[in-house]
């Protein structure tokens, strides 16, 4: 009697483990496989400011080369809202400042307005011939982030033409953030469809170390539209590692996927040709 008396308890204590268990997942916010954080529209941004001082660049001498080329670039959504006509570009060459504009035009010349689109037209000064390759390095100071964006190319010095806007070589100059050295742009494999949720245009994604964000998909990107979400994670150094939190507008929720994200160093590069 004592011993089926025992077993009863036992059995009885684990059914109640099981029950505990369960309604613990519940309270932990499980949904499908997604966990339930936080109820709310969050406010996610990357903290782009910095402490680098103004850069002295001075512009070249006209007279001191006989070959120029045009060279335009646009600002990647990321920076669009730091935009200040205090900002400067500069492009050198094999390390010697050829180019240097300020403020941004649109691309009808005139100074741009908000929600224009933002492009840097640079007159780039040479002796260099046509058959001779050469090493491009692009450069933004940015005037509110007191920081410098640098990215490297290469191609050749063609006399007279025009390159970067609207052609393929059109650099991401947001990927060379001086704060954030090892800035990745990594595809995400993720879909709200996949959990039972239904996407809208005001859904969020975004990358966070620790609790710091460092990733954001921009605006114009759709969660409709795609499986593989293009979402560039600014890292200090290589092998952080990022854990992806998405933000659903219809049941305005906040949740983390679960996927993770590792930090690797990946330079951007354009080309000229």
């Amino acid at each position: 009697m004592k011993k089926i008396f025992m077993m009863l308890m036992v059995i009885t204590s684990m059914m109640l483990t099981v029950a505990c268990t369960d309604s613990d997942e519940d309270n932990n916010g499980q949904q499908n496989g997604l966990k339930m954080i936080s109820s709310g529209r969050p406010d996610w941004h990357v903290d782009l400011t910095y402490n680098e001082t103004t850069p002295d660049w001075q512009a070249p001498d006209p007279s001191l080369y006989e070959n120029w080329f045009i060279m335009m670039f646009g600002i990647q959504d990321e920076l669009k809202e730091y935009f200040s006509t205090d900002d400067m570009v500069a492009v050198f060459i094999n390390d010697e400042l050829r180019a240097l504009s300020h403020p941004a035009r649109s691309m009808d010349g005139s100074q741009t307005e908000e929600g224009d689109s933002i492009y840097y037209i640079l007159k780039v000064y040479g002796n260099e011939s046509a058959e001779l390759d050469i090493q491009v390095t692009l450069k933004l100071w940015s005037a509110m982030l007191h920081q410098t964006f640098t990215i490297k190319g290469n191609g050749k010095f063609i006399n007279e033409a025009v390159t970067g806007a609207g052609s393929s070589s059109m650099p991401n100059i947001s990927m060379g953030s001086s704060k954030y050295p090892v800035t990745s742009l990594v595809n995400v494999n993720f879909s709200p469809a996949d959990y039972g949720l239904e996407p809208s245009d005001d859904d969020l994604l975004a990358a966070f170390i620790d609790n710091e964000c460092r990733g954001t998909i921009p605006p114009t990107v759709s969660l409709h539209a795609s499986n593989q979400i293009p979402l560039v994670v600014f890292g200090k150094k290589e092998g952080e590692i990022a854990r992806v939190l998405y933000y659903n507008a219809k049941n305005n929720t906040v949740y983390d996927t679960g996927i993770t994200l590792q930090t690797a160093r990946q330079e951007e590069q354009f080309s000229l040709d």
